[in-house]
């Protein structure tokens, strides 16, 4: 019995305190639900102005609890443009609408889910009237201690500056028959500040040649291109170029038999006997300045020597490679490669006779196609050897300067030579003369494979 009554007792409480917590409503008390909606005004811009690119709509908004947010419409159509925070404003860009008679309201809402929509003002959009940003001036620099471009371009000064993208070709755009520069090409650095007007291009061995451009945006999207800048990984002049288009006469035998030097299709082309002698063209640096005997009879570094060397064939016995070097008072310095695709780098002693392997027969990384462009460049403190721009090894040798090159085959092969070219410093100022030599040699406005 004692149970039961503890048990009745809690149940009545329960009711006791459940009746207790129910909400007594008063049928006469006033609803104080918020329906009063915002009131809201553009303020810019005004009626009938005629705007451009990016324009500033500005209103302003009140309420008498508070308000959530704004947003324009242009037209009758909702823009998704919103402001939540005072002073209210949107940055309306109209370079995607086409010219010609817009409508512009705000909405304006409340926390309580009431809104309102401004007095529409009717504005003329004319982009005949946009510009696009200031253009910019590139330029280039090649590092040779750290074997790279350094590519700089002016800075932007508009207001609505937005982006510089810095791009990059092997190949000039605008003169491969499309009429206007491609953004497809490589963008290989972008910024958004005004004041970042450089970048370093690395891993850029001489020789390299490459095409640069800068594409300036401003906020409304319009852009601007500077001129193709053509860079060039060579610190020195170029002096000579031949590309063989009106012979061969200038070039010189280093024996009298056992080979010809003959013209091939516009190319230098030495065929030999199997005599397993080494058969060389070659030029003294007199030959295309005509000073033999003043101080522009050599050439001082940095100096770069290169051709496009192609392999027609590649005899049939014996000892088989061909190449290009320099030459220089102590002997001459040889840049080989086999018929196996080998390379050596050698030095032949003409006080001793004596031939120095300076960087032995090695398999490059580069693999050697058989038609291909060498550069031999020389620093001033080390050679160092290059495979179609591909760097593939170097040796140290201080101070030297060079009176000649030469074009090298040996025993029965067929080389081709095309496009050869030296581009270095001669000791003095003073001009060359190229009256006294074959002009097309001075006319080529590149050096090039």
């Amino acid at each position: 019995m004692y149970f039961k009554l503890k048990k009745l007792s809690v149940t009545v409480l329960l009711i006791v305190l459940f009746s207790t917590c129910e909400k007594t409503t008063d049928p006469t008390e006033p609803d104080t639900a918020d329906t009063t909606p915002p009131t809201v005004a553009v303020t810019t811009p005004i009626q009938g102005q005629t705007v451009y690119e990016i324009v500033t709509i500005s209103c302003v908004a009140t309420d008498n609890d508070s308000v959530e947010k704004v947003e324009l419409w242009v037209s009758g159509v909702s823009t998704g443009m919103i402001d939540r925070d005072e002073p209210y404003f949107f940055e309306w860009n109209t370079i995607s609408y086409d010219d010609g008679l817009y409508t512009i309201s705000v909405r304006a809402y409340d926390i309580n889910g009431n809104s309102a929509d401004s007095d529409p003002i009717n504005i003329l959009v004319d982009n005949s009237l946009a510009s696009p940003p200031t253009r910019s001036t590139l330029n280039s620099i090649y590092d040779l201690d750290n074997h790279s471009f350094i590519i700089s371009w002016t800075k932007n000064h508009d207001d609505d500056f937005y982006s510089y993208s810095l791009f990059h070709d092997e190949s000039d755009p605008y003169n491969e028959g499309d009429n206007d520069y491609q953004d497809d090409e490589i963008v290989i650095y972008e910024t958004f500040q005004s004041i970042d007007t450089n970048f370093v291009v690395e891993n850029v061995w001489p020789g390299e040649t490459r095409y640069y451009w800068v594409k300036t945006t401003d906020r409304a999207g319009l852009y601007s291109y500077s001129s193709t800048r053509y860079a060039r990984a060579l610190v020195a002049d170029q002096i000579f170029f031949d590309d063989f288009s009106t012979g061969v006469d200038a070039w010189r035998p280093s024996e009298p038999e056992g080979y010809t030097i003959t013209s091939a299709n516009e190319t230098l082309q030495i065929s030999g006997e199997n005599d397993g002698y080494q058969h060389r063209a070659y030029l003294y640096v007199g030959d295309w300045t005509g000073d033999f005997l003043g101080n522009e009879n050599k050439v001082i570094p940095p100096v770069y020597f290169q051709g496009l060397v192609t392999m027609v064939s590649e005899g049939t016995a014996g000892s088989r490679i061909y190449g290009l070097g320099l030459m220089s008072s102590a002997g001459r310095y040889y840049y080989l490669i086999s018929r196996s695709g080998y390379v050596k780098f050698s030095f032949y002693s003409t006080e001793t006779n004596e031939w120095t392997a300076l960087i032995d027969w090695f398999l490059p990384s580069e693999q050697v196609s058989f038609q291909d462009g060498l550069l031999l460049f020389y620093s001033g403190q080390k050679f160092e050897l290059y495979l179609n721009e591909n760097f593939i090894g170097s040796f140290d040798e201080l101070d030297l300067d060079f009176y000649g090159v030469f074009l090298y085959q040996q025993s029965d092969m067929v080389i081709r030579f095309d496009n050869v070219g030296v581009a270095g410093y001669y000791p003095t100022s003073s001009s060359y003369k190229p009256d006294l030599f074959n002009q097309r040699y001075m006319t080529e406005p590149e050096l090039k494979y």
